[in-house]
């Protein structure tokens, strides 16, 4: 590992599922980077608190991604607990090759499951990560590495900003309005253990989540960037964000993209830039000092619009 990767300081912008496998994923890639974290808001309030996170894929042009990350339960559960990762064994649909026991119905399996069968249906094994246990897990094996803590940020330069803002992600690059929520609609249900398969008759819901951030395509993609400032520095960005219902389905293949993508880009580059946050009206606002795109000139700033909570800052150093 050369100098630049044990000096490098990166940047990741939201605290949900993604951007906790990403830092994740960054930290052990490179032990020596010193990793911040930003949230606007308490992760009660993000889109990867309610999910049951079932392993589900609407693209297939993002199995690779899925691919990973299945192979990424997969060891979780060799290693930890269900208890520790909230890694659950579940029947649903998916994808043949790369989840367990994939096989179509037949007609007798159909009509005994549901009261108005589907003219075809596939089952299969895969791995549920319920959000509300499975982020705080990734954010538990972050301290484990080198420690964590809760400041305000007054100023730091990073090598490298990775954009996982979820709904706020097109907005933070200032050149993407193509993200939009979706109404993801997902039932907890009593199911004792008694029953080994669970169907829709006789299920008694106990709470529901809605709201997802969605994008016609995942934005997974490197960018470098310069302040508009006199003397502005320049700085590699990194988008990560627009996964829809499929974040907790791709999240850790896309955050080995993110690992790629720096190795690929920020490494070969010495250059860095400042980002700050300050305190307005007694919120914190996150100034991205007007990064502009080389070519296009097109200014992009971070507006304070609805967010009331203050930034919530978390330092990993080596």
């Amino acid at each position: 590992m050369n100098t630049f990767s044990n000096n490098l300081k990166v940047a990741v912008i939201g605290q949900g599922v993604i951007g906790f496998s990403s830092a994740l994923a960054i930290k052990q890639n490179f032990p020596s980077a010193k990793i911040t974290l930003f949230s606007d808001r308490k992760f009660e309030d993000t889109c990867s608190f309610g999910p049951a996170g079932l392993f589900r894929l609407d693209n297939l042009a993002d199995r690779e991604w899925a691919k990973a990350t299945f192979e990424w339960f997969a060891e979780l559960e060799k290693k930890y607990s269900p208890e520790e990762t909230a890694l659950l064994d579940i029947q649903a649909k998916a994808y043949g090759d790369i989840v367990y026991n994939f096989h179509w119905l037949t007609d007798r399996e159909r009509n005994s499951l549901f009261p108005n069968p589907s003219k075809h249906a596939i089952h299969y094994t895969a791995y549920a990560s319920e959000g509300r246990r499975y982020v705080p897990w990734l954010r538990k094996q972050l301290s484990l590495l080198k420690g964590i803590q809760y400041q305000e940020l007054d100023e730091n330069k990073f090598d490298c900003i990775v954009n996982c803002a979820g709904l706020n992600g097109g907005k933070l690059a200032g050149d993407d309005d193509s993200v939009y929520p979706i109404r993801g609609v997902a039932f907890e249900v009593k199911a004792p253990c008694t029953n080994i398969l669970t169907t829709r008759m006789s299920t008694a819901s106990l709470s529901h989540w809605l709201i997802l951030p969605a994008r016609p395509t995942v934005r997974l993609e490197h960018c470098l960037m310069k302040s508009s400032e006199p003397g502005g520095k320049t700085c590699h960005v990194i988008h990560n964000y627009g996964h829809g219902g499929n974040g907790f389905t791709i999240g850790w293949g896309c955050s080995l993209n993110v690992v790629k993508l720096i190795s690929e880009h920020v490494e070969s580059c010495d250059a860095q830039c400042s980002l700050c946050v300050q305190e307005y009206d007694d919120s914190l606002l996150l100034c991205s000092s007007s990064f502009v795109r080389p070519k296009a000139q097109l200014a992009t700033k971070v507006v304070r619009s609805q967010w009331s909570h203050p930034m919530e800052c978390i330092f990993l150093q080596a």
